[in-house]
């Protein structure tokens, strides 16, 4: 049923970006049209439960003009983002690059940076960091995005984000 407001107690590890295990279905008279499913064998030729036509690989780029609205799953994704991140007291960013030309993915993370939950954004990339190991332009970019550089704290990997690492 509808809601009144957001329960963010659990958590979720989301997928705004389309890749190479999503599909749909692109016959426009089907009642699966734009369904995306997740597959398992990317490299495989899957067809639609409903219509039985072939499936198409799906890919949402990190782009200005998104296609995603159009797909009922990664439109939901994008809802869900919005509020856990408006809920969050911290946020993982793990190898995502934030492409200059995404700017779905930069509002996003400016929603979060106006929250006064927000607490830390751990970036875990090895690009946060440049050749002699002092902080490269893409945390100075998520540090713009947040307007504080206290709340960005970058890891070249998993394992130093974990404490286990160099």
């Amino acid at each position: 049923p509808p809601y009144l407001k957001w329960e963010a107690n659990k958590g979720y590890y989301l997928k705004a970006h389309g890749s190479v295990d999503w599909v749909y279905c692109v016959n426009g008279a089907c009642r699966a049209h734009n369904k995306v499913f997740p597959i398992l064998e990317p490299m495989s030729t899957y067809f639609c439960y409903e219509c039985h036509e072939r499936t198409e690989g799906l890919i949402i780029p990190p782009v200005l003009n998104k296609s995603y609205r159009q797909y009922p799953l990664i439109r939901r994704i994008w809802n869900v983002a919005v509020q856990e991140i408006r809920a969050a007291n911290e946020i993982i960013v793990w190898g995502y690059g934030l492409a200059p030309t995404d700017f779905h993915t930069a509002w996003l993370l400016r929603k979060a940076s106006a929250e006064v939950n927000l607490s830390r954004v751990a970036l875990i990339n090895p690009k946060a960091f440049n050749k002699e190991g002092e902080v490269g332009a893409l945390t100075r970019r998520f540090q713009g995005i947040f307007k504080s550089r206290d709340v960005v704290h970058p890891y070249k990997s998993f394992e130093e984000y974990l404490g286990k690492g160099s």
